[in-house]
């Protein structure tokens, strides 16, 4: 099958169309996705690095304050100050009894030493000895030769032991300048990370001192490993210079190398140690990828799912190409390309086509363009007796080619004056007003003249106004009715009279506009013959003027009157007088328009002479509409009397008429009941419609034709069965059954035993005595009063 070069293109076009905002949403997703796992573990770290600093200083501060509180009681104070020796045993138990108390707020701190350093003597938790005497005195006098009164230290412990030993030193007394003892707390430096591991407060993968010394390291899997057992490892050169280099106390730098990683660093003002959190690079970016390898799965699947929509989507759009692209192939078989190749190009074709159908359209407007000024006249004619609607209005408009750029459109209507045409053979009316029309058009100019339309003895001429103003425009109007009057002297030798109506906007208002025009008209003899009648400035009854006469209700009404509709009439007539009301019109102009409506009425029944004679029986009756009263009276007095009288004669005579024709159709089908009759010949014999006989049959008889003319044969088959020697079979022929098993299926259904039974029962029951056996006649379904029978025999 050939895939079309247009089907390839907008394939193509379509998928790339959201292909590409679909990979530039998938790389952004991806990049924000990373960055923001990023900066979280970033700020996590952070978080986490400061609570672990904040929870080893608390830890540490804490630990302090006890050794100074230590420092400053009394019973120490006044022992710092004289010697103490075995003899002294109360006050050793003392002393000790407070180290070993002080000593057992941190699980953590190993040993405790009070050392006087004046007196020469030493305390733990546990001995009293010269200090003197000790072996490590060296290490306590280097302890007292630091130049700060508090220091924190970090010495290895003995060889063969895993931890390390943190030591803090304070000089005593804690406000002399010269330290004459010591307080030394050595605490395991391992033991308070193990608490701190414990309650999760501690986060940190390596732990430096102010001289950039490791304290403490991580395996990465969540076991401690302690410092060498001799000297404490050193970090890494490169880490380690990083460190140095950095004077904020807290930042995130990037090392190198490797094995580059990502660096968390904290510094702790309290001690000077640095808290690092470390990340290898390549765990980082594993962590992207992943996350890049998921974007690109949801991608891909999304690519997928938009290929597969983009395909059937381009198909169904293309469908209506494709069909109108084969529909062109079958009807333009000539049409190729230069070197005779036929065209296979889809649009190609349609333009090629489409400028045939140009080519045509500009032949057909040429020809219509010939009869063009009587389809306008045409047009003119229904609008100026009011037989469009709006919607038909705008559209015959359109067709015509009449332009809707007007300022107002104005009617003038011409009528002979009444004097005969002096020196003129021309005798016939409608020849004058046709001659006059065809005078008009070749007069008036193209942007101001519609079209002109000959009523009756009048000539009716739709002007429209192409942009004068309103005092222009009239001295235009004068002027060409002058032009026109002077034409028809000259030419035909006849007088005229133009009425001229208000300048309306619509052409649905060009019936109203005539209306006004022949009123004008109708009292121009006061006025002389000849003359140019606005309706503005004629003599017309003003009361006539405040209102028009309601054409359009009173036709609703009539109609409903047609049809027998008493609902819609009542409410027609209410519409009716609500416009009086809304209209505020006098007593000479209701008068008026009320015996119109009421000789209008009455025109629907005039050959009733018998209900008329009784209607005006009463002289009063066209009094009573006229005198002063309540609106609503009248309205009554007019229903009861005029309206509902003329429904229900008219609904009567209808009826009448409905049961002619029905008795009619029944005759034909009793006259013709060896034929073949139907209901369209019944129609047509009758003059009327099938649809319409059908109706009123089934309203009168209670049964359709069909329904009629079954049992009405099956009625005479079963008075030929009894009263004929006729065989089934011709019975079934004479009938116009389709052949004797149909026949006989059809009585067996109806009568429940078959024909031939029906015979021999009837048979039977012949020999009994008369009245049990009285033979039918055929069937009649009209009674007298035109109702209709159960369909049994008579």
């Amino acid at each position: 099958m050939r895939i079309s070069k247009y089907m390839i293109r907008l394939i193509a076009f379509t998928f790339c169309l959201a292909a590409v905002p679909l990979l530039i949403l998938g790389y952004l997703s991806y990049r924000l996705s990373a960055d923001e796992l990023e900066s979280k573990a970033k700020q996590a770290h952070t978080q986490r690095l400061e609570q672990t600093k904040s929870e080893m200083d608390n830890m540490l501060a804490k630990l302090d304050f006890g050794m100074i509180q230590f420092a400053e009681s009394p019973d120490v104070t006044e022992r710092m100050r004289q010697p103490l020796t075995e003899e002294d045993y109360k006050a050793y138990q003392n002393l000790s009894s407070m180290l070993s108390k002080l000593g057992s707020t941190n699980s953590a701190v190993r040993a405790l030493y009070l050392v006087n350093l004046d007196y020469d003597w030493l305390i733990d938790q546990n001995r009293l000895e010269r200090f003197s005497q000790i072996a490590d005195k060296e290490r306590f006098l280097d302890y007292a030769a630091l130049p700060n009164s508090s220091t924190w230290l970090t010495v290895p412990e003995k060889s063969g032991e895993s931890t390390s030993t943190l030591l803090f030193i304070r000089k005593l007394p804690l406000t002399s300048m010269r330290p004459g003892g010591l307080l030394v707390a050595e605490i395991d430096l391992n033991g308070i990370i193990r608490q701190l591991s414990g309650n999760d407060a501690f986060h940190a993968s390596q732990i430096f001192d102010a001289n950039m010394k490791q304290l403490w390291k991580s395996s990465g899997t969540g076991t401690l490993l302690s410092t060498a057992a001799v000297e404490l490892i050193s970090a890494p050169e490169q880490l380690r210079s990083e460190l140095a280099l950095r004077s904020e106390m807290q930042g995130v730098f990037r090392t190198g190398g490797v094995s580059a990683q990502e660096v968390t660093y904290m510094r702790s003002p309290y001690t000077g140690w640095y808290y690092v959190w470390s990340v290898f690079t390549r765990e980082k970016s594993s962590e992207a990828g992943a996350i890049g390898w998921m974007t690109l799965l949801v991608c891909l699947i999304l690519l997928s799912a938009t290929a597969l929509i983009v395909w059937f989507g381009s198909k169904k759009m293309y469908n209506p190409v494709k069909k109108l692209f084969e529909t062109l192939e079958q009807t333009d078989q000539a049409i190729v390309d230069p070197e005779g190749r036929r065209v296979q190009d889809e649009f190609l074709l349609m333009e090629r086509r489409i400028a045939r159908l140009l080519s045509v359209e500009s032949q057909i407007r040429t020809e219509m363009a010939a009869v063009l000024p009587q389809a306008k006249e045409l047009f003119a004619l229904k609008l100026f007796t009011g037989q469009l609607r709006p919607m038909e209005t705008e559209e015959k408009r359109r067709l015509l080619d009449i332009s809707s750029q007007w300022e107002g459109l104005t009617v003038i209507v011409l009528q002979l004056d009444a004097s005969e045409p002096r020196g003129s053979d021309i005798q016939d009316h409608d020849l004058i007003i046709l001659s006059i029309s065809l005078l008009v058009s070749g007069l008036l100019p193209g942007q101001l003249f519609i079209s002109t339309v000959p009523l009756g003895q009048s000539l009716g001429i739709l002007l429209m106004n192409p942009s004068y103003g309103e005092q222009e425009w009239t001295e235009e109007l004068n002027r060409w009715g002058r032009i026109i009057q002077q034409t028809t002297i000259q030419r035909l030798n006849v007088s005229v009279s133009l009425g001229v109506s208000r300048r309306f906007n619509s052409l649905d208002e060009t019936s109203r506009a005539y209306a006004e025009t022949l009123d004008v008209l109708r009292y121009r003899m006061p006025l002389g013959p000849g003359g140019i009648h606005p309706y503005e400035e004629a003599q017309v009854d003003r009361v006539q003027r405040v209102a028009e006469y309601p054409h359009d209700l009173e036709r609703q009404l009539l109609e409903a009157v047609r049809l027998s509709q008493s609902e819609w009439a009542v409410d027609w007539l209410r519409s009716f007088f609500r416009y009086f009301a809304d209209h505020n019109i006098s007593s000479g102009q209701y008068r008026h328009m009320v015996l119109r409506l009421m000789f209008n009425t009455l025109s629907l029944v005039e050959e009733e002479a018998e209900f008329l004679q009784l209607l005006f029986s009463d002289k009063r009756a066209v009094e009573k509409l006229s005198e002063d009263g309540p609106m609503e009276e009248k309205e009554r007095w007019f229903r009861a009397e005029v309206l509902l009288p003329v429904i229900q004669l008219l609904a009567k005579r209808m009826e009448e008429t409905q049961q002619s024709l029905v008795k009619a159709v029944i005759h034909m089908i009793h006259e013709h009941e060896g034929t073949d009759l139907t209901l369209e010949a019944c129609a047509a014999r009758l003059h009327f419609h099938p649809n319409y006989v059908s109706r009123v049959f089934k309203k009168e008889c209670g049964l359709s034709f069909s329904d009629y003319m079954a049992q009405y044969r099956l009625n005479l088959s079963k008075q030929w069965l009894k009263e004929a020697d006729m065989k089934i079979s011709d019975i079934a022929s004479r009938l116009h059954y389709n052949s004797p098993a149909s026949f006989i299926r059809y009585f067996r259904n109806m009568e429940g035993m078959t024909p031939g039974d029906y015979r021999k029962m009837y048979v039977r029951t012949a020999i009994k005595p008369k009245d049990e056996g009285a033979a039918s006649v055929p069937i009649n379904f009209i009674a007298d009063g035109g109702g209709a029978s159960d369909g049994s025999p008579a």
